[in-house]
């Protein structure tokens, strides 16, 4: 992130100009990560932020959430398919909100790996 505010002003401005456009205001944490993405040309970012995810893709970056992670662990045999029940169920508990759509689609797609 460093080399991002010492050298990626143009790529905060392209963040900051969809922004605008679109009507929202991100954290900086989320606007680094994003000029970061760009200026390193990283298709993938993590996140989870809504505003973020919806930047990033008119942005044409490939934003992924903690279901992509928990999924992807799986997958690469990293997590165990109950490993991921309770971690995400852990993070419900603790007040990480998403759509009961996504749980439910979290669930029906671990099932089928």
């Amino acid at each position: 992130m460093y080399k991002s505010l010492q050298g990626g002003e143009k790529f905060k401005e392209k963040v900051e100009a969809v922004e605008k456009k679109i009507g929202t205001e991100l954290g900086l944490g989320e606007r680094e990560a994003l000029s970061l993405a760009l200026e390193e040309n990283t298709p993938i970012l993590l996140t989870n932020d809504e505003d973020a995810y919806l930047v990033g893709k008119i942005l044409g970056l490939d934003p992924k959430g903690v279901i992509y992670v928990l999924l992807k662990g799986v997958k690469q045999n990293h997590l165990t398919k109950k490993k991921a029940k309770k971690a995400l169920n852990q993070m419900l508990q603790e007040g990480f909100w998403l759509s009961p759509i996504i749980v439910h689609k979290f669930y029906e797609t671990l099932d089928l790996l």
